[in-house]
């Protein structure tokens, strides 16, 4: 279950990364996205790093709350909802990072405190 929700976890950083990269261009937060998507998929093969890949999905899964909040006050500025199709897909892959960072972190936090075993 670690493996497919750590994988799943990257998949959705690299899905994001991407459609930021193709809507505002690659800046800090298109490498920050990578950069935790690579450390939570690599962490999955090396064990002792379990507990960092946690603290970063769940600094990730913050972020990306805030993230959504944010985008969705801009879009009611002027008075009306308005929001375009991408940044729509935007704001729904940045809730999935949420999600799913929140379970990372506490499965990887749990499998820490067990002894870093692996469930699956």
């Amino acid at each position: 279950m670690n493996k497919f929700v750590g994988a799943l976890f990257a998949l959705t950083c690299f899905a994001t990364s991407a459609l930021s990269s193709s809507i505002m261009g690659a800046g800090l937060w298109f490498w920050v996205i990578v950069a935790s998507g690579l450390l939570v998929a690599i962490c999955q093969w090396f064990p002792m790093l379990q507990s960092l890949a946690a603290g970063v999905a769940l600094l990730l899964s913050t972020l990306s709350i805030i993230a959504v909040l944010l985008g969705l006050l801009a879009s009611t500025i002027g008075g009306s909802f308005n929001i375009d199709g991408s940044s729509a897909l935007l704001l729904f892959l940045f809730f999935i990072i949420a999600v799913l960072g929140f379970v990372v972190s506490s499965i990887y936090r749990r499998s820490v405190r067990a002894g870093g075993g692996d469930e699956g």
